[in-house]
Parts: C-alpha cells; structure tokens; sequence
C-alpha cells in the first residue's frame, strides 16, 4: 500500500492521474476475444495530445493484483481457522501461489516506476543547478561591460528557443504508467483464453 501511495504521488508530480496505477479487472468467461491487441504507447507523452487509450477508472479500495486478471474465480480469506484450513488443498494453494507471483510482479513494477521517476527528476533538478550555477559565474566574469554582458545574454536567450516546454515533456517521459503497460498483456492473455476455449468447444 505503501508502495501505492508514492506511485500516486509520483503521478500527479508528473503531471498524470492516479488512474494509471489500475486496471479493469476482467471476467475471462464473459469477456469475447479481442480484435486488436492495445499497444502501449512508444512514450508516454503521446497520451497528452490524446488520451483516448487510458482507462479512467479508479476503484474504491486498492485491489490485489489477481483480480486484475480474475475477478470471481481466485477467493480466499485468512479471517478464521476454518476459512485457513479450507485453503489447505492443492487447487488452493495453487490459487495462492499465482496470486502471490502476481503480487510480487506488481510490486516489482511499482519500485521501478517510482525508483525510475525520482532519478529523472533528481537529475534534472541537478543539471538545472548546474547551468543556473554557470549562467551566474558568465554574468560575473562579464560584469565589467555592463552592455555587452547583456548584449552577450540577448543573443544567448534568443538563439536558442525556450527549453521550459521540452525539458518538462523530457522529464514527464520518465513516467511509467502501470495501466498501459499491463493491458496490452492483458488482451493477449485473454486473447490465448478464448482461443483455447474456442479449442475445447469445437472438439
């Protein structure tokens, strides 16, 4: 939950929504094959021109991982002894295992979004100490003519266009959106789902 809670700071650091940390959870029996697998964006700056392929939703409470994927068919609950000793069977503790695999996949996914995210932007609030740092020290050094250091200074600004505008999209590439990278995952699986139920009928 933790984990959750920087992943959505980060975003909204970066100028996205909470919404990128989920995914519609899906139900393999009602769900029908998908035509056109979703790919995820080459960068994600492409969605702030169009944001059509984000899924807005953001559930009431922080889902496990599995019900991403399997809604009704993977329950289990530790809340009594007799609840835990129902658990102790094969099929069970399969359930567990890919439950727990899931977990720790998105986990995994979460601390190098957040660890990815927080690099860039230290690194970019270093290299812009830097050059504030160097455009202080030429200041300096052309103090003793007054009109050409600001000579100097207008034909510096003015030669190279406005960096704010590039340097944010630069930085705001750094994010990784949990949603986008999952669902295209998502539509093969389901996708192979079908398929194999298709097999199965037709046999």
């Amino acid at each position: 939950m933790h984990l959750s809670w920087l992943y959505r700071n980060v975003a909204l650091e970066f100028g996205f929504e909470e919404f990128h940390l989920y995914l519609r959870p899906l139900q393999f029996e009602c769900t029908d094959q998908k035509v056109r697998v979703q790919q995820r964006p080459f960068c994600i700056t492409e969605i702030l021109e169009d944001d059509s392929c984000v899924d807005r939703l953001i559930p009431s409470h922080l889902p496990l991982s599995i019900q991403e994927l399997d809604e009704n068919q993977i329950r289990f609950s530790f809340s009594s002894e007799e609840a835990v000793i129902h658990l102790m069977n094969r099929q069970s503790i399969k359930n567990l295992q890919v439950a727990l695999a899931c977990q720790v996949t998105q986990k995994n996914a979460l601390t190098s979004a957040v660890k990815l995210a927080r690099l860039c932007l230290w690194a970019e609030s270093d290299s812009s100490s830097a050059e504030r740092e160097d455009k202080d020290v030429t200041c300096n050094s052309g103090s003793g003519s007054h009109t050409g250091g600001l000579q100097e200074q207008y034909k510096s600004f003015h030669s190279k266009p406005s960096t704010g505008t590039s340097t944010k999209k630069r930085v705001m590439g750094a994010f990784v959106s949990i949603q986008l990278e999952k669902v295209g995952l998502c539509d093969e699986m389901l996708n192979s789902f079908v398929k194999k139920k298709q097999a199965v009928g037709g046999s």
